[in-house]
């Protein structure tokens, strides 16, 4: 048995470790917070889950050429309901792709 599996109080420490980690990336630092107030930016965790949720949908209908379509032109860049709905995104984006 590793030291980091050694049980303590009935939990692991990886697992408390884990749980830390989580815990730090879900709360923003005062840093963090800070610059986001001086550039005016604002982290949207629901925003964000869509976002990886958009990304995964793509890559896994279209591959990761049809999500890179993202950077080609600021056009190409999916709209909020576009990242709820990446079908829509994608009809719109890659049908020039697809009929050439």
């Amino acid at each position: 048995m590793h030291d980091h599996d050694a049980p303590i109080g009935g939990e692991r420490i990886a697992t408390r470790i884990d749980e830390r980690m989580e815990r730090l990336r879900a709360a923003p630092t005062e840093g963090k917070s800070m610059l986001a107030g001086v550039l005016g930016i604002e982290r949207d965790r629901v925003l964000e889950a869509g976002g990886r949720t958009f990304c995964a949908a793509v890559v896994k209908l279209k591959g990761i050429s049809a999500l890179n379509e993202l950077w080609t032109a600021a056009d190409n860049l999916p709209n909020l309901e576009e990242i709820k709905d990446p079908f829509s995104w994608m009809e719109r984006v890659l049908v020039d792709d697809e009929a050439g």
